[in-house]
């Protein structure tokens, strides 16, 4: 069992790179690539939360804004904080 947990971890390394990502505050140039991580059809529900507008207005007033940049600067993540439940 110890074997099998290892060449688990070991896969989950290679697989990848915990050195190659930055973590910072969002900036509004980041809006076409956080849309982007969510497929958005022309009548969806995620057009309520993830249009343009939404987007911009959501960096700029919430608490925290983070996005996560790969090695090459792609928005791979991103995640709004507001300072309430």
């Amino acid at each position: 069992m110890d074997r099998e947990l290892e060449a688990y971890q070991q896969n989950e390394q290679e697989e990848f790179d915990y050195n190659g990502i930055i973590l910072r505050r969002a900036d509004p140039d980041d809006c076409d690539q956080i849309i982007n991580l969510v497929e958005i059809g022309k009548d969806d529900v995620y057009n309520r939360v993830y249009s343009y507008p939404r987007i911009l207005k959501l960096i700029e007033s919430a608490y925290l804004a983070i996005t996560v940049l790969d090695r090459d600067g792609n928005v791979v993540a991103f995640a709004a904080f507001e300072d309430y439940p």
